[in-house]
């Protein structure tokens, strides 16, 4: 996936605004983008189908540098080559205890479940797979710039660039005590950044994005 530097996104933020520098408008041009793609879920990725093995219940997720995970949006699991994919269904460790009386972390069989609390890299499945599976697990991802992410994915940049800038500015203009606190500009661009976190959020409802990195998903999601 092509990145943006954030370093060269800053100049258009500082613009207008005297006395910003580069290093508080790149700092505020992150905490937008890690706000517009946490709101949005537009930043996705796609795991490749992953092997899974007789007794282990943990597997480590994978997602592109300058990133994080967020949440799990998709997990599908086959118990073989060729078998249609299944849903696997979120549950927390509460549900767990409930559905297998407690039994949730030994129970062994066909995984149904998975958890993703503990760790946010790592993915629980329950039951934990038996010793007759030849299986494989299938992970879309949201994820958010990373807190010391000094990129952005360019397609998605480029394309919501005035909503990540307008919320870059609100941050900055709303700080007090500033040559550049504009708290009438602050309101305005506070506006234009949640139009663009509207925008974004309905483009992914409709599919219109375009963007999912797709890494070798044998089976495409819509």
């Amino acid at each position: 996936m092509e990145m943006l530097d954030i370093e060269d996104l800053a100049e258009e933020v500082m613009s207008g605004l005297p006395g910003v520098d580069s290093m508080q408008a790149e700092d505020k041009l992150h905490e937008a983008a890690i706000e517009f793609f946490r709101t949005t879920a537009l930043w996705k990725h796609e795991m490749p189908w992953i092997n899974t093995y007789a007794g282990e219940p943990n597997y480590r997720l994978n997602y592109p540098l300058s990133s994080q995970p967020e949440r799990i949006q998709v997990a599908r699991f086959k118990v073989e080559d060729g078998a249609n994919p299944y849903l696997l269904h979120p549950r927390s460790e509460l549900e767990l205890e409930r559905e297998y009386g407690g039994e949730w972390e030994s129970i062994v069989g066909t995984p149904r479940r998975y958890l993703h609390i503990d760790d946010p890299e790592v993915v629980r499945l329950v039951p934990i797979p038996d010793l007759d599976l030849t299986a494989s697990l299938f992970i879309r991802l949201q994820v958010i710039p990373a807190r010391n992410a000094k990129e952005l994915p360019a397609i998605l940049t480029n394309k919501y660039w005035q909503a990540i800038a307008a919320g870059a500015k609100m941050k900055l203009t709303s700080m007090k005590d500033q040559p550049w606190s504009d708290p009438d500009a602050a309101r305005k661009a506070e506006v234009k950044f949640n139009d663009g976190k509207a925008r974004g959020i309905n483009d992914r409802a409709q599919g219109h994005t375009g963007h999912t990195q797709k890494m070798m998903a044998e089976y495409p999601l819509a």
